[in-house]
């Protein structure tokens, strides 16, 4: 029975995104600005224990970030979002992948990701992000199944084909380049952070310093 309701959730969610894959806005640019807002949120809150993780480094201090930087950054991108406690369809989906546990589940997804949701570019920056928690072999880096890279950085490479100056796009198919480097066994990370750069370029103007000498 939990399978079976499991199975219908999966399939009013992807009716959902084809119906509105921007929810809950409806178009394109409004979703894409409050998405970045709200990874700037998901950001600062684990910074405190980035922070940490570079003291034992022993970064200089003037390289991180202390207590009032980190709540400013919370703040200011608080104040500006629209929606501070969104839940996205997309989400929605990850949460039953891991709740559910269901290889037969696993593949009724994967079928529906080879499909079309929409003509935007979101429907790649969507596949990618389910795609990332979709098993597929045992070995993960943050939940990410390592199986999955290739595909995750086809589907962001696509968005930012289309919009290349996406800064939170730029930032995670960044990061998914220098996983990939990492699982290779690569000691040269120019390529991917070039990108992850690029997206903290932008998120400067929330306080962020970049992350040149930052694990996030």
């Amino acid at each position: 029975m939990l399978s079976e309701n499991y199975t219908q959730a999966i399939n009013h969610l992807f009716k959902a995104l084809k119906t509105n894959p921007y929810y809950p806005f409806t178009d394109y640019k409004s979703w894409k600005s409050e998405t970045i807002k709200s990874y700037v949120i998901s950001i600062s809150s684990i910074l405190p224990e980035v922070v940490e993780d570079l003291k034992k480094e022993q970064i200089k201090e003037e390289d991180t970030y202390n207590e009032e930087e980190i709540l400013n950054i919370y703040m200011n991108a608080v104040s500006q979002i629209e929606f501070p406690h969104m839940v996205s369809y997309t989400s929605l989906i990850i949460d039953i992948i891991e709740q559910a546990e269901s290889e037969y589940l696993n593949k009724i997804i994967e079928e529906k990701l080879r499909e079309d949701i929409c003509e935007s570019p979101i429907q790649n920056y969507i596949k990618g992000e389910i795609l990332k928690y979709l098993p597929k072999g045992t070995e993960r880096i943050n939940k990410l199944y390592t199986d999955r890279l290739d595909d995750v950085i086809s589907e962001f490479k696509k968005v930012l084909e289309i919009d290349e100056d996406f800064p939170l796009m730029n930032n995670k198919y960044g990061t998914m380049l220098l996983f990939k480097e990492i699982e290779n066994g690569s000691s040269e990370f120019s390529n991917s952070m070039h990108y992850i750069e690029k997206g903290f370029e932008y998120f400067s103007k929330y306080g962020m310093k970049g992350l040149k000498k930052k694990r996030i």
